[in-house]
């Protein structure tokens, strides 16, 4: 069990490694980032750590005031990639680890961020209630996160076809009993569509992102890929274009 978790963490950050196109294929994750900037405003936080900051969707669109700003990612090429945008200003650390093993060393945190990330978490509850213990008296802890549906059109057309395979994700209910002994400060759940000519550019689409998940079965062969793109086309498509479904929860809470 542990080396199959293990082998499911390396693809997660070799996928994230390889998606150089990921800023442009990532339009809600950007969407997602935006709207937490906006709900913290321009606050000062002595110390702030973004857990899993990637090519830094959100490290750039905060504007909060800062002592040290610590970001932690899996994939260091991501990592960086934001390095080499950030490297005109002060107050950066920058940690190339797996955010549920690394131990922090008894820091605490006025403010923890992460946008679109901790739906990789394979130990959420556990991780997540790390995080809680990780911030200060009256820190933040302010995230975005995919949940159900989210793609639930290609699951449901990976079960029928065989082909591929979908993230597990958590519903609102979830994360909110983690954090319920927090004092939340908003919430807020949005759930949309984006749209593409056919399958394939969907799925190149979600490949360029880095965004995959595998449960490690073995290659699937072309009947399968055909039987996936005419199950998609038959029963997810609008006039003449295909769909899928994101959902995201946007939280802050208070310590």
């Amino acid at each position: 069990m542990i080396q199959k978790m293990q082998s499911i963490k390396n693809f997660t950050k070799n996928s994230f490694d390889r998606a150089i196109l990921y800023e442009s294929h990532t339009p809600i994750q950007k969407e997602i980032a935006h709207l937490i900037s906006l709900n913290i405003g321009s606050e000062y936080f002595e110390s702030v750590l973004e857990v899993g900051a990637g090519t830094g969707h959100l490290t750039q669109c905060v504007t909060i005031g800062f002592n040290n700003y610590t970001c932690i990612d899996i994939s260091d090429k991501a990592l960086n990639r934001l390095k080499s945008k950030l490297k005109n200003r002060n107050g950066f650390d920058f940690i190339t680890d797996d955010v549920e093993n690394y131990d922090f060393s008894g820091k605490q945190f006025d403010l923890i961020l992460s946008s679109s990330s901790i739906q990789w978490l394979l130990y959420p509850e556990k991780t997540l209630k790390k995080f809680i213990y990780l911030l200060k008296d009256m820190g933040q802890i302010h995230f975005g996160v995919f949940i159900e549906p989210t793609f639930k059109e290609m699951q449901l057309t990976s079960i029928f076809s065989g082909f591929g395979s979908t993230l597990k994700l958590k519903d609102e209910r979830f994360y909110l009993d983690i954090f319920k002994d927090l004092n939340l400060i908003y919430k807020y759940v949005c759930t949309k569509k984006l749209y593409f000519q056919n399958p394939i550019e969907f799925l190149r689409f979600h490949k360029a992102s880095g965004a995959r998940f595998t449960n490690f079965n073995s290659l699937c062969p072309k009947e399968k890929f055909k039987k996936f793109c005419d199950f998609y086309e038959k029963n997810f498509k609008t006039k003449d274009r295909i769909y899928t479904t994101y959902s995201y929860l946007i939280a802050g809470f208070y310590k």
